[in-house]
């Protein structure tokens, strides 16, 4: 995990962290790639349904969540798009 510990009070900042950052590995993110593959390609977020069967159909993903694999779908779109601009 890469969780940082602060001696000392926690500020406010450390309290609204829900928990630590976890890197998604290469399994994780071929499962993902596998079951919204189509959903990145068309540049369309996935709702919770689509993320929940994803959760479903993929057992590697069992540590995430709906969210988890929402924000990764939104980050891989966000970096292509970026990819393209830059390009142009």
């Amino acid at each position: 995990m890469l969780c940082t510990v602060f001696p000392g009070p926690r500020t406010t900042q450390q309290k609204l962290t829900k928990g630590c950052k976890r890197p998604w590995s290469p399994e994780e993110k071929k499962a993902v790639n596998k079951e919204l593959g189509d959903c990145i390609r068309k540049f369309k977020v996935p709702g919770k349904l689509l993320c929940t069967s994803c959760l479903r159909n993929q057992p590697v993903l069992a540590k995430r969540n709906w969210t988890d694999v929402k924000n990764f779908v939104h980050n891989t779109i966000q970096s292509i798009k970026k990819k393209h601009v830059k390009r142009s």
